[in-house]
């Protein structure tokens, strides 16, 4: 009778110390966020690569804030950096200050591709013997719903006011109130944030769930005395080691600011505003 032969067993290879053990797990290569599915290699990540990934439709909008010391002599390269720099291509705001155009500018002198014009010119009231003059580019693939709610002109303040509703918000918001603001050096302090802050109130109470942003050359004001619920997101010097532009939300840590070149011979640099976060947009959940 034939009997099966004893089972050889094979002596366990012993490893290399120097070789580090890898575990042979099925998701090894996941991600941190426990995702089930490998994330290729080469593959970045970041902010920056995310909102490139979709363009101008981020939860919150990004923008870009400059003082622009006369835009139509920089109109040359604004036009030269929105063909060849896509985050300023996919900004859903571009805010100037600082433009020194006047009514006598005829609408075309500011009309890129893609982007609708919102301008409050220099003005009499505004003291024509200094510069001024705020404008709003409006990217049309995030919005193409802009109302224009109010504007003001003085020797002390300047803004323009519009209100956006736009497809892509998170659901706890109805519009989006954009304010573009410049207070000259030689203001008097108390009359502008006394104005900004009456303003304010009147629309916050008109839209009590609207998203608000406020944002321009403040120089040396500060919003926030008037406004304590109001959150600064410019961290980047901007004239020096100065900030002089600020952009103002409710909610705590909205935006990322990174510090872009100026343009033409502005002695302020441009920031760039990305949203740091897709969660958490209520003001409530970020006190």
């Amino acid at each position: 009778m034939a009997t099966n032969p004893p089972p050889t067993h094979q002596p366990k290879r012993k490893q290399d110390p120097a070789t580090p053990s890898i575990p042979q797990t099925k998701h090894r290569l996941a991600g941190r966020t426990g995702s089930s599915h490998p994330r290729k290699r080469g593959k970045r990540a970041g902010l920056q690569v995310r909102l490139k990934q979709c363009g101008s439709k981020t939860p919150l909008p990004s923008s870009l804030l400059a003082n622009v010391q006369s835009l139509q002599n920089n109109l040359d390269e604004l036009k030269t950096r929105l063909t060849f720099q896509r985050e300023l291509r996919d900004c859903c705001v571009l805010c100037f200050t600082e433009t020194q155009i006047t009514p006598a500018s005829p609408g075309s002198v500011v009309q890129p591709q893609g982007f609708s014009v919102h301008r409050m010119d220099l003005t009499a009231a505004s003291d024509q013997g200094r510069a001024g003059s705020v404008c709003l580019l409006i990217n049309t693939s995030w919005c193409s719903d802009v109302t224009t709610l109010a504007s003001f002109c003085s020797p002390d303040l300047e803004y323009l006011t519009l209100k956006c509703c736009p497809d892509n918000l998170p659901q706890e918001f109805t519009s989006v109130i954009l304010t573009a603001v410049y207070i000259p050096p030689q203001a008097d302090v108390k009359v502008a944030l006394d104005e900004i802050s009456t303003a304010t109130n009147g629309l916050e109470t008109k839209y009590p769930e609207a998203l608000f942003i406020q944002a321009g050359d403040f120089n040396q004001t500060n919003l926030k005395s008037v406004l304590p619920k109001y959150y600064q997101h410019v961290t980047c010097p901007t004239r020096g080691t100065n900030i002089l532009e600020h952009c103002y939300t409710k909610i705590k840590h909205a935006d990322r600011s990174i510090a872009r070149p100026n343009f033409g011979k502005s002695d302020h640099k441009a920031v760039l505003l990305l949203p740091a976060s897709r969660q958490k947009t209520e003001a409530g959940e970020s006190d």
